[in-house]
């Protein structure tokens, strides 16, 4: 077990700061069990040019005493817009502006995960003047790291409330037959009618954007055909503010050198009619945006520019599809298999941040259920299974009688 003691803790504050680590940042994460493309070095930058004014940056770096990088908290700090208090937050990079960023968490080497996160916690409750709530969103439930976070957080008795959210994700086989094979009978057949009908009335090309000077206009198509769609349904799409065309722009600049960037177009008659926009990161694909145009809706354009891409991300060996968040009916239909996000609300015991977190629950639930929760949680940890399930069956006999 590593000397958590030994690790040397230094708060970066601005971006340039931050850039001193660009070098080594994406091989740290591909160290730890948090690896994914929304804690990269590209995609965390992107997302500070468009959305770092208003906020304080507050990344951790954690270093060994020879001076190497073992770990990095990836925060920003906020004052809390639900109160006038002065509440100061900390958040992950990525989130706090819609569900742009999922899979998130701490980086940290391998061997270090639990010398690291106990040494982040020990800075932090030391450190209580430079923050008060801790509010970490979609980390992935199963990453050792977070179930570590989550123990250590529970055993030096921090006030917290936890949550899960689901997950859902497609393992990829090693040839396309054997994917058609897990779904169900009707998506087989559904499958290559549906692309056959497309066929039959428009001439399809399925291309992917390659060029930097290809971009530019596809993503302003691909922002035009979801604002559309969005807005016919009453709402404001993925693209509903200046920060969000600044961030895709930029990101997207990043991950086309990079090669990560895997942008669809499904043309019929040479007019776009569906548009996927992901990354490939490692062996997963993630399916960041798509866009339809409703006038080929009927012709289900979408369904077979995905059926087509999965066929290429299997033949070029990724192993994942991310559908990230969600278990809406059209992903289920892919074959999902269903995972967790956590998401942490915390503070550090008997602080400032504590007290406005119970009071916070007190007013959204109320005092009675408050009480009640607070009572069923001490009785499920101080009881054996058995005893809780006779008192559960009496409290439901009970009310039947009443």
């Amino acid at each position: 077990m590593k000397d958590n003691q030994q690790l040397q803790v230094k708060i970066y504050r601005t971006w340039q700061d931050v850039s001193q680590l660009a070098d080594r940042w994406n091989e740290l994460l591909s160290q730890s069990s948090s690896d994914s493309v929304y804690l990269t070095y590209e995609w965390l930058k992107s997302w500070w040019i468009a959305f770092g004014a208003s906020r304080e940056l507050f990344a951790i770096g954690f270093f060994g005493p020879d001076g190497t990088l073992i770990g990095i908290a990836p925060f920003y700090r906020i004052q809390n817009p639900d109160t006038k208090l002065p509440v100061r937050v900390l958040r992950f990079l990525g989130t706090g502006t819609g569900a742009l960023s999922t899979s998130l968490g701490l980086i940290f080497r391998k061997d270090y995960e639990a010398s690291g996160v106990r040494r982040l916690l020990d800075w932090l409750s030391a450190s209580r003047s430079e923050w008060n709530v801790m509010d970490l969103h979609y980390m992935q439930s199963e990453s050792p790291v977070t179930q570590m976070l989550a123990g250590e957080i529970a055993r030096n008795r921090w006030f917290y409330v936890q949550n899960e959210g689901p997950h859902s994700i497609v393992s990829l086989p090693d040839n396309y037959e054997t994917y058609l094979g897990s779904l169900s009978k009707k998506m087989r057949s559904e499958i290559p009618y549906e692309n056959r009908r497309l066929q039959k009335h428009f001439k399809v090309d399925i291309r992917k954007v390659l060029t930097e000077d290809e971009l530019p206009p596809a993503v302003d198509e691909l922002m035009r055909l979801n604002t559309e769609r969005w807005q016919a349904r009453g709402k404001a799409g993925s693209f509903f503010n200046e920060e969000r065309r600044v961030f895709v722009h930029e990101m997207s600049r990043e991950f086309l050198k990079l090669g990560w960037l895997d942008f669809w177009m499904l043309d019929l008659d040479g007019r776009p009619a569906a548009i996927e926009f992901g990354f490939r990161y490692g062996e997963t694909f993630y399916p960041q945006w798509m866009a339809l145009d409703s006038e080929y809706q009927a012709h289900s354009p979408g369904f077979v520019l995905k059926s087509h891409i999965i066929q290429e991300l299997i033949r070029d060996g990724i192993r994942i599809y991310d559908f990230m968040g969600g278990v809406e009916p059209y992903k289920m239909r892919w074959g999902v298999e269903k995972l967790k996000y956590k998401s942490l609300l915390c503070a550090a015991p008997y602080s400032s941040g504590a007290l406005y977190l119970r009071m916070s629950i007190v007013k959204k639930s109320g005092i009675k259920s408050y009480v009640r929760s607070k009572c069923s949680n001490y009785l499920n940890s101080v009881l054996p299974p058995k005893a809780i399930s006779f008192f559960k069956d009496l409290s439901h006999r009970l009310r039947l009688k009443n």
